[in-house]
């Protein structure tokens, strides 16, 4: 999996630390995606089901599903550190701007990155998290049902193949959710509460694209040719103009 891409520069294999010690510069944002990267291509590397797909389909899968695969984590992850902002896996977070006291100031560029995202993320990702108090159960889980999800660009055979395991994956949250509450009813009124954080998570990985798109395009944060790759852009020429 590591093999897709060449990472230029240095990633740190130190352990992920969500900790939210300190205001997310560029650098850091940077930096905790590729820890999010390293982390994604072992995770996706040990499980059984994906390895069970041809190398084409792999390949589609792993670099297509990267980027919701960590909306979903570090969604997960503000959620249980209790921040209000991303926070990201090397101890950085990105304070939400809500007129709460005591909140710190955000770098202006992140704060343009992240722009909407950030208001999405933590009302329709984080929230529902923490009123629903999802466990890491189910939080595995789902992740594993965000992986397995058909792309156009898979194979025929790759594309039952993913639907099939999908379906599986929804019927093992629900047989899990099914023993934590007290009737069916309630099983799949969570189920559906959890299969609507996977659509946010859709409409996020869509305007993430655009974002890095702009910041490419104005040069106002360097994102490297792994990130702009996995957001489907190539490298900004220079304008005739300048």
């Amino acid at each position: 999996m590591r093999d897709m891409y060449v990472v230029t520069g240095i990633v740190h294999f130190s352990q992920m630390r969500f900790s939210g010690e300190r205001v997310l510069t560029p650098d850091d944002l940077i930096d905790g995606w590729r820890r999010h990267f390293v982390f994604y291509a072992d995770w996706v590397q040990r499980l059984e089901d994906f390895a069970h797909f041809s190398n084409e389909d792999q390949v589609v899968m792993a670099k297509r599903r990267l980027i919701p695969h960590g909306w979903l984590m570090h969604a997960y992850q503000t959620m249980l550190s209790g921040r209000n902002g991303i926070c990201f896996a090397n101890g950085a977070y990105h304070p939400r701007e809500d007129g709460r006291p005591g909140t710190p100031k955000g770098d202006p560029r992140i704060i343009e990155f992240y722009n909407d995202s950030i208001n999405r993320m933590m009302d329709n990702l984080v929230k529902p998290m923490r009123e629903m108090k999802m466990d890491v159960t189910e939080y595995c889980i789902l992740e594993a049902v965000n992986l397995f999800a058909e792309e156009y660009d898979l194979s025929e055979a790759g594309k039952v193949m993913v639907n099939r395991t999908r379906e599986r994956y929804i019927n093992v949250l629900y047989r899990y959710i099914r023993k934590k509450v007290d009737c069916a009813s309630s099983a799949s009124c969570r189920l559906a509460k959890y299969m609507l954080l996977l659509s946010t998570i859709t409409s996020l990985h869509h305007l993430m694209n655009d974002n890095v798109q702009m910041q490419g395009l104005f040069n106002i944060i360097d994102f490297d040719s792994l990130i702009r790759d996995v957001h489907k852009i190539s490298p900004p020429s220079k304008s005739p103009l300048l």
